[in-house]
């Protein structure tokens, strides 16, 4: 350790780890390496390492479908002749199409209020449940009664191995399905039918999703597959989880596939199916232990049956995330975004997400053919995330802490270098805080524009790329003394994004903390 004049260096240079919640803050500023934050909010994180600032959203349907109505599912509807219909559901018993101009068109009405609405695509037709009516068959052009004998009470539909599978609100242990590809057959025997899911164990279907050659079906307190192509070849259901070991889902919004595996939102955290059947331990498979104590309020069940059951998740497989909306304010609307990174595997949260969230979709963008995540809102609006043209305040902010390398030691800090990704002419604000905000807390204001470049000097034709964003270094002088130092980087702007990089502190030692002056 430098002692005297020189000074001591430290870097951090990744945050890739995320948002950490389970480890105290003290264990975090200890870790080496620590590449964990302490807060991450309305951030993402990029493959360097980086955290930057979240895109804003953008309102759908200019058509307000009503201030107070929430939008309770929804689905883009794909035709074999390549046309595509937005449709949704919504709480004030409306089935409606959103149009490509942003108008909106009413495709059923007068149906049950307070319902959360479930679609599946199958035979070119758009299959819809809510749980109450009788499930109705979309073709695109009209609108009627899906034919046939299906549960009168379908409340949640999954197309697998080319049948319709579907719940049904009044026989809640019970698994119906339909003919092979035959939406409209549900009564031919050896082809159609239904199957009782262990009714014994006194809980009722909460959802389901196809997995490859399975359908994994979930109840409050347990997880089933059922196996099997076909009712003559003998389905099969059996337990996922090992005994005594006990998970299950509350919301069928909540459970989904991506990156080949089945993962699912419970009063626990989020976890996947594939490596509970692959290690048999259920605590292997919380991709959510960073952020436990999140989970803490849905742990009693009672309370996680009146919350965790809005929740809703969706696959972004544009950008490799998994989004998780929750209630955390238990005011029936969820609040809050998780947002789980498949490629660093950290999480962020966003919080008072606009409109909040009571559905999420994907739709492919005409225009670029990239898929989008859709949003339905409690206001009536639907909103497109990750947009870059921002027009509302976006809070995005994260914190970092350390011992800067050296546990024990009472350090007096010099300055500070911050480094980002250039992203336009404005500022975000920079903060210090010693000993977990009890002292010297400082803040400073820095520019995010690069100064200028001379042609031959700093930057050379033919060799620097056009447009080419730079890293921008940018010193604050630190006041205070401590032990430990946290990092902050914010901006609350609409169209304002920043993308720190990292930062580097040159400071010498104080005193060593209980024995003196060193």
């Amino acid at each position: 350790m430098a002692r005297g004049g020189s000074l001591n260096v430290y870097r951090a240079t990744s945050f890739r780890k995320g948002l950490n919640r389970k480890r105290s803050a003290l264990d975090l500023a200890r870790g080496r390496p620590n590449e964990w934050l302490t807060l991450a909010n309305n951030v993402v994180y990029t493959t360097s390492g980086g955290v930057s600032k979240r895109f804003d959203v953008a309102i759908y349907n200019s058509s307000n479908l009503g201030a107070s109505v929430g939008i309770t599912g929804g689905i883009e509807f794909r035709h074999s002749n390549g046309t595509n219909q937005i449709i949704v559901g919504t709480d004030d018993g409306r089935i409606v199409q959103l149009n490509t101009d942003g108008t909106t068109t009413n495709r059923a009405t007068g149906l049950t209020t307070g319902r959360r609405w479930s679609f599946a695509v199958y035979n070119d037709n758009l299959i819809c449940c809510n749980g109450v009516d009788a499930p109705r068959n979309w073709d695109g052009t009209t609108m009627t009664s899906l034919a046939g004998s299906p549960p009168a009470t379908g409340s949640v539909v999954v197309v697998h191995q080319n049948r319709v599978f579907m719940l049904d609100e009044t026989q809640l242990s019970r698994l119906s399905f339909s003919a092979l590809n035959n939406q409209e057959d549900w009564t031919t025997a050896n082809n159609a039918g239904s199957i009782s899911v262990y009714p014994n164990d006194t809980q009722n279907l909460t959802g389901m999703v196809s997995s490859t050659n399975e359908l994994i079906l979930q109840k409050p307190s347990h997880l089933y597959r059922l196996q099997g192509t076909a009712p003559t070849a003998g389905y099969t259901i059996t337990s996922v989880i090992p005994a005594p070991q006990i998970t299950g889902g509350l919301s069928f919004q909540a459970i989904l596939t991506a990156l080949n595996d089945v993962w699912m939102l419970s009063r626990d955290g989020v976890h996947t199916v594939r490596t509970v059947q692959e290690f048999g331990d259920l605590k292997q498979s919380f991709a959510s232990e960073p952020i436990a104590p999140r989970f803490e309020p849905f742990g009693d069940f009672e309370a996680s049956l009146n919350r965790l059951n809005l929740a809703v998740g969706v696959y972004d497989r544009q950008l490799g995330r998994l989004y998780f909306a929750v209630d955390t304010n238990n005011n029936s609307q969820n609040d809050l975004m998780l947002v789980y990174d498949l490629f660093t595997k950290g999480w962020s949260e966003w919080p008072s997400f606009t409109g909040g969230v009571a559905s999420m979709w994907r739709v492919q963008n005409p225009d670029n053919g990239r898929e989008e995540v859709f949003a339905g809102g409690y206001d009536g609006s639907v909103r497109v995330l990750n947009r870059s043209v921002s027009t509302n305040t976006v809070n995005g902010e994260v914190r970092h802490i350390s011992d800067l390398g050296a546990a024990t030691i009472e350090k007096s800090p010099r300055h500070a270098y911050f480094y980002f990704a250039e992203q336009g002419n404005w500022n975000v604000t920079v903060t210090t805080r010693f000993d977990f905000g009890f002292t010297g807390g400082q803040t400073y204001t820095v520019s995010q524009l690069a100064g200028s470049r001379t042609l031959g000097v700093d930057w050379t034709l033919g060799t620097d790329p056009l447009g080419r964003r730079d890293v921008i270094r940018r010193r604050v002088d630190l006041t205070g003394t401590g032990e430990f130092l946290e990092m902050g980087v914010s901006n609350t702007a609409a169209g304002q994004p920043f993308n720190w990089l990292g930062y580097e502190v040159l400071w010498r030692p104080r005193r060593v903390v209980g024995r003196g002056v060193t």
